[in-house]
């Protein structure tokens, strides 16, 4: 069983929230009052705008084409100027640049299916039931 690592910051303030109102909730509501209790500020709120457009861009160049793979991807290169990371069309990809987006994605993968597997594992040993997963080949 894993270690339970009690939140702390931000996520000890939304936690608490959501028990003071102890309840199902749903979560576009349950948003809202987190942003009405004042949990993020001003400052941060402009921060998330930014970040919720960037994440846009990311879903838009990840997207995938007729063949099943991304338009766009990360690169290993570093930025010249700035900062973020340097993003490159598919096409123009070199071994590095395949290599780095690979391993990426079965990082990804990976810490999903550990995921799947403590779910599954937490059912079966609170209701005795087994929910069958694919095994990763």
């Amino acid at each position: 069983m894993a270690t339970v690592i009690p939140p702390k910051g931000k996520a000890a303030n939304i936690r608490a929230t959501w028990d003071a109102l102890d309840a199902p909730q749903e979560i576009n509501r349950f948003t809202h009052e987190c942003i009405q209790s004042g949990i993020w500020s001003q400052d941060e709120m402009i921060g998330f705008a930014f970040n919720h457009a960037k994440n846009e861009v990311r879903t838009a160049l990840r997207a995938l084409d007729s063949q099943g793979l991304p338009f766009a991807g990360p690169s290993p290169t570093k930025a010249t100027t700035g900062s973020g990371q340097v993003w490159k069309q598919r096409t123009l990809w070199d071994i590095a640049d395949y290599e780095f987006n690979v391993e990426e994605r079965v990082s990804q993968v990976m810490g999903e299916y550990r995921v799947v597997e403590g779910l599954k594992a937490e059912c079966l040993d609170r209701y005795h039931h087994n929910i069958p997963i694919p095994t990763l080949s």
